[in-house]
């Protein structure tokens, strides 16, 4: 299982840095959906919330202008990693 996840991490991340790369519209656009798809799945399990709230503000303020729905969705992770934070896993782990 570490395995599976080390690689699933490992090109999420290396796919959003190449996409990034090219600086083209539609590139930046499946970047910031690959970013998104990361921050919602690496944040639930993974209580790093500080760095997960950095990722989700920078695409804030990035995708701003260029982007209306994906700004929204960072708006909303945003307030998902503060759900993640409820201490619903302690309990769930606890049954």
């Amino acid at each position: 299982m570490a395995r599976l996840i080390t690689w699933y991490d490992f090109y999420v991340q290396l796919a959003i840095g190449i996409l990034f790369l090219f600086g083209k519209r539609i590139t930046d656009y499946l970047a910031h959906v690959c970013l998104l798809f990361f921050i919602f799945t690496t944040y639930l399990p993974a209580p790093v919330f500080g760095f997960g709230w950095t990722l989700s503000i920078m695409g804030l303020c990035i995708t701003k202008d260029r982007f209306r729905i994906l700004h929204l969705i960072y708006f909303v992770s945003f307030i998902a990693i503060l759900l993640f934070q409820i201490p619903w896993r302690d309990w769930v782990l606890s049954t």
